[in-house]
């Protein structure tokens, strides 16, 4: 049972003291040492055509080394504590290196999803300056025409750094960096828990993304007392680096060894990644696990999924037992906004109740709040549907309500909307939480570049 004391609601389990210590220092004392010489800390390529893109195989000593002598590279063109480092990169074995070298002088990641628009950036990059002085952009090779948009339109004079085997004389080629021979990196540098590591941004299913900045502490927090289900000798294909900079950090200080592969575009690719490298953990949104055990896709290796950012359907778990009976997934919550992540201990049909983001306002004729989820969840169980989100729209004739209408992708067009709304009653024991603002067919959910639903698009839709 949890302890009350007062307002505040305690953990059942012991607290945990989080050391005061910086990332990188975190990893010098618990991780980079500790292995043997020959465990693998990353494997992966670098952006680009599969046969012309490098590929990397890097212990933990080697990844170490391969941080100073960027860090050092980084030193030496002027980066210095506090400044801003902004990364638009799929995911590979340079990124990671950038990130742990920016980590280790004190400066500040911040980030973007590769393909966005040139508005998306300088929207996330206006939030950033605000924590410092933006120095270098650093962006892989299919990012070069984006980069170069960006300085005109900022104005400023910042050094741009690219990841590849493209070269742009424009761009510092990073194996300048790894080349560096490491004697720039201050003698002097004193980076503490409470410096800012990177600002984050959410991912704008709602309206504007909002920024999040977070301090070495939550990255250590994290490594201190891992919140996922991955485990020593694991191999892990990273998510987008973008988004979770916790996950990475929480895999090099348990000795996982880490896929940084470019980011994919569909579940066949991870299919494929996942029984080429013989991958044991991944962290995903819900939506890659719905594809992944709906398509049938074959993952004899695949032990355990932490999914995320969204509830994962029990009518979807309860399939994958039955198509993957050896896979465990588990429902990982929380908020970025405040550097918390919560996983339950095992797999639990819980993953899917009426935790999620709650429909904004009062439903009509009543009083209560509704989980987006719940409607999905039970939705998501019948037959003929193939993927769902649910949104509150406004109820035209009790101002300040909401109705619930679902927005569906049909497996077959024999399922009408007066089927589903009467799904939804027989399964709801609520009687108030039922489609109130009706059903409408889609032949695809609007997502972002991450796979969540944009329910800021399906609520722009106009109301019939």
């Amino acid at each position: 049972m949890e302890r009350r004391e007062g307002r505040i609601l305690k953990s059942q389990f012991p607290d945990v003291d989080v050391p005061e210590m910086s990332v990188n220092d975190f990893l010098e004392q618990h991780s980079w040492l500790n292995k043997p010489q020959d465990s693998i800390a990353v494997i992966g390529r670098s952006v680009g055509p599969p046969d012309a893109s490098k590929e990397w195989r890097l212990s933990y000593r080697e990844l170490r080394e391969s941080v100073r002598r960027v860090a050092s590279g980084l030193a030496r063109r002027g980066l210095r504590k506090g400044d801003v480092v902004f990364v638009c990169s799929s995911n590979c074995p340079e990124y990671v290196i950038t990130m742990l070298a920016v980590y280790s002088l004190g400066a500040v990641l911040t980030s973007a999803i590769p393909g966005s628009s040139v508005n998306e950036i300088l929207y996330k990059l206006g939030i950033a300056m605000f924590c410092g002085t933006l120095k270098f952009f650093v962006v892989s090779s299919d990012e070069l025409t984006t980069a170069r948009k960006l300085v005109e339109r900022c104005g400023v004079n910042v050094a741009r750094i690219s990841f590849g085997s493209i070269v742009d004389k424009e761009c510092i080629p990073f194996n300048d960096l790894l080349e560096d021979s490491g004697d720039a990196f201050p003698k002097d540098n004193c980076v503490e828990s409470g410096d800012l590591a990177v600002v984050l941004y959410s991912s704008g299913t709602t309206g504007p993304p909002k920024g999040i900045p977070w301090a070495h502490k939550i990255l250590v927090s994290h490594m201190a007392m891992p919140r996922f289900t991955m485990r020593e000798g694991d191999v892990f294909l990273l998510s987008p680096l973008s988004n979770v900079p916790e996950v990475p950090m929480s895999a090099l200080s348990l000795g996982v060894t880490s896929l940084a592969l470019p980011c994919f575009s569909d579940p066949e690719h991870y299919s494929i990644a996942i029984n080429k490298y013989k991958v044991t953990y991944l962290f995903c949104i819900p939506p890659l696990i719905v594809s992944l055990v709906k398509k049938g896709y074959e993952l004899p290796t695949l032990q355990r999924c932490d999914a995320a950012g969204s509830t994962c359907s029990p009518a979807v778990i309860r399939e994958a037992r039955i198509t993957h009976p050896h896979l465990v997934i588990t429902g990982i919550y929380g908020m970025n906004e405040i550097g918390v992540l919560i996983n339950p201990s095992s797999e639990t049909e819980q993953s899917g109740n009426k935790r999620g983001v709650l429909i904004g306002k009062p439903v009509a004729k009543s009083q209560a709040k509704v989980s987006p989820s719940e409607m999905e969840d039970i939705l998501m169980s019948h037959l003929g549907v193939g993927d769902v989100s649910v949104t509150g729209v406004p109820d035209p004739e009790n101002e300040g309500y909401e109705l619930i209408r679902a927005f569906v992708v049909r497996k077959t067009d024999a399922v009408s909307a007066e089927d589903l709304i009467e799904f939804v009653k027989d399964k709801t024991p609520r009687k108030y939480v039922t489609l109130t603002g009706g059903v409408r067919f889609l032949k695809s959910i609007p997502k972002n570049r991450v796979g969540k639903n944009m329910r800021s698009e399906l609520q722009a839709q106009p109301f019939e």
